[in-house]
């Protein structure tokens, strides 16, 4: 189940293209001091997949999955808030990440650089 989440998470916003007839909207929330567009993700077994949009600039930026059973059977959550967009090559990304499981901080990732290569072979992306 963790594994599943985080592949979800991974594919950001191309998941939410490929599936937004799954998509519920939540609404909007105002937790964690500003209001933010919520969407839900229906995944399988249970779990769901969470974003958190910035109804002024559309980013995403903030992420959760949750379901499953984790550690100690615990249910499972895992959240990312994305932050320091900058555009690179005309794509937008996040260049700060803050990853939590279940309330605890397990990470944070700060890229320096992005860099895109020109062109892929075409079996790069086949299973």
């Amino acid at each position: 189940d963790a594994m599943v989440l985080q592949a979800a998470r991974l594919a950001l916003p191309l998941i939410l293209l490929d599936r937004k007839a799954n998509l519920v909207d939540r609404g909007t929330s105002a937790g964690e001091g500003t209001a933010l567009r919520i969407l839900d993700l229906p995944l399988a077994k249970g779990l769901t997949l969470t974003v958190g949009i910035d109804p002024a600039s559309g980013r995403i930026v903030r992420s959760s999955g949750t379901g499953g059973v984790g550690m100690g059977g615990k249910p499972l959550e895992f959240v990312t808030r994305y932050d320091d967009f900058r555009f690179v090559d005309g794509v937008l990304r996040p260049f700060r990440e803050e990853n939590y499981a279940n309330g605890f901080v397990t990470g944070e990732t700060i890229l320096s650089r992005v860099v895109f290569p020109g062109s892929f072979a075409p079996e790069t992306f086949r299973p």
